[in-house]
């Protein structure tokens, strides 16, 4: 399933950086949406699948990865942008073998890389087709 969906979904714990990269993609034209916990983000995304996901692997309760297979099922055709400081190599093979991510980007990353990325997996729609 193809999101139908308008917005990019920023998943960090981390209020300041979901605020940064909010406002940093919503400059390139994006809807965004951020939560800051694995729940959030599940209640989010169960009421609406994103066009695309940037999540964090390292947070409280749930990890990333952990979060993704909780709504793998809804998730067939989004990218997902996982951040990651500490996941192992292994780790990032198995996500992707699953389709849980399409990449994986280390801490510290790029601004301008990683909006590149995202813009490149999910191009912002038009105003006019966003509505």
């Amino acid at each position: 399933m193809v999101s139908d969906a308008h917005y990019l979904l920023v998943v960090n714990n981390n209020k300041a950086i979901c605020k940064i990269l909010a406002d940093l993609f919503q400059d390139e034209g994006f809807e965004v949406k951020t939560t800051f916990s694995s729940y959030e983000a599940i209640r989010t995304i169960r009421a609406q699948i994103p066009r695309a996901i940037l999540i964090d692997y390292n947070m409280p309760a749930k990890n990333g990865l952990q979060t993704l297979k909780e709504v793998q099922g809804l998730l067939s055709g989004v990218p997902v942008v996982m951040v990651a400081a500490n996941a192992g190599q292994e780790e990032f093979v198995e996500a992707k073998r699953k389709g849980l991510v399409s990449f994986f980007v280390s801490k510290p990353f790029n601004i301008s890389s990683l909006v590149h990325l995202v813009t490149h997996l999910a191009p912002p729609l038009p105003f006019a087709q966003a509505i």
